[in-house]
């Protein structure tokens, strides 16, 4: 079976995890850490961008997501996770996000949650613009872990990103 479903933290979404991409045994798979042993950087700039709501430049923030310094592979999988929030409210930390990207790194990968521009109550929800906006803000989040596959040695071939309600709306707009 290529493309097991496993149980996920309550309150937060499944999650499809490629048995094809382990590279060191049940990573990917089972926990390799314990949720208490990922790190976590919280507020980080991965850009800006101009908020019409507000008439002025918004800063983008995410909070990053690494598996502990006991892991010693040279490249690990990204997952960029976006909330939900009828492009109307919500954050980085809603929906269960942080507990997703812990399950995701106990497992072996870098993950980041990010917050966007929540444009909804602008332009309205018969408009296509609030997810066209959010999926820009969510294109400037891949290319900033491309930007930190380096330092945070991130396999840029393995990015992918998700997130429930208008957050998966922006990850199928992403396309």
């Amino acid at each position: 079976q290529a493309f097991p479903i496993f149980e996920t933290p309550p309150g937060t979404m499944r999650v499809a995890v490629s048995l094809a991409a382990g590279a060191a045994g049940e990573c990917f798979v089972t926990p390799v850490w314990a949720a208490e042993d990922v790190v976590v950087q919280s507020n980080i700039k991965y850009g800006s961008s101009y908020n019409h709501a507000d008439a002025k430049q918004e800063d983008l923030l995410l909070d990053a997501y690494f598996p502990p310094a006991s892991d010693q592979r040279k490249l690990r999988p990204g997952v960029v996770l976006v909330h939900g929030g009828s492009f109307i409210s919500g954050d980085k930390t809603s929906d269960g996000e942080p507990d997703l990207a812990r399950f995701l790194v106990s497992r072996g990968y870098v993950a980041v949650s990010i917050d966007y521009r929540l444009m909804g109550k602008y332009y309205g929800l018969e408009t296509d613009q609030p997810p066209k906006e959010a999926t820009e803000d969510a294109r400037a989040a891949v290319r900033f872990m491309r930007k930190m596959a380096e330092d945070w040695r991130i396999d840029t071939d393995r990015l992918t990103i998700g997130g429930g309600s208008a957050g998966g709306f922006k990850s199928l707009f992403f396309g």
